[in-house]
């Protein structure tokens, strides 16, 4: 029988027992959907959980989707920073709008509202707190409708690549299998008899 050493158990309470060592925290980050962006005809993002986590003394950081092992390993940064964050959003953010300036955006983002979606569905109430907020609503409303009207026509333009990239695999194989049958039928071609 083979003795059993301490160091050959694995243990996994204390598999991230130097965890508490390192600098970790959580925050969103705006990430590309191409799906909803195709289907609105504009650039929709979504707030994705990310974590950072850097060692000290390292220049090395680590920013991740986070898993359920970051949340394990982490879970009191993780609630706590649960505890205080606001739900994740998704929609087009204000800033990818170039006519909106840095500081309206701040501006909105105090009361809440980052995206183009979020200022369309702002109360009529609140409106009075932004200088112009009537002609920037029309403007942002003009800018979705017209976005909706090119959805469609960028959905089938996102087909028709998809299609393109298919058929052009196809292609590839099809001339890979055509030169390998050239290939073995080159070995097949009998050679002429020497013997007369």
């Amino acid at each position: 029988m083979t003795p059993v050493y301490e160091h050959d158990v694995f243990d996994e309470n204390n598999m991230y027992q130097h965890d508490d060592k390192l600098i970790a925290f959580f925050s969103y980050t705006p990430t590309y959907n191409e799906t909803k962006s195709v289907e609105a005809g504009r650039k929709v993002y979504d707030d994705v959980e990310t974590i950072t986590i850097i060692s000290p003394g390292q220049r090395d950081t680590l920013v991740t989707e986070v898993t359920e092992t970051y949340k394990r390993r982490f879970q009191k940064r993780y609630d706590a920073w649960k505890a205080r964050m606001e739900a994740p959003e998704s929609g087009t953010p204000l800033t990818e709008l170039p006519w909106i300036t840095p500081g309206q955006v701040q501006e909105f983002a105090f009361f809440n509202v980052k995206t183009c979606e979020q200022l369309l569905a702002m109360p009529e109430t609140s409106a009075s707190k932004f200088m112009g907020f009537q002609q920037l609503k029309q403007r942002i409303q003009r800018y979705v409708d017209a976005s909706d009207a090119k959805a469609p026509a960028m959905k089938m333009e996102a087909e028709l690549n998809k299609r393109d990239e298919e058929i052009a695999a196809l292609k590839d194989q099809v001339a890979g299998l055509i030169a390998a049958q050239k290939a073995s039928e080159s070995k097949l071609v009998p050679q002429k008899s020497l013997v007369k």
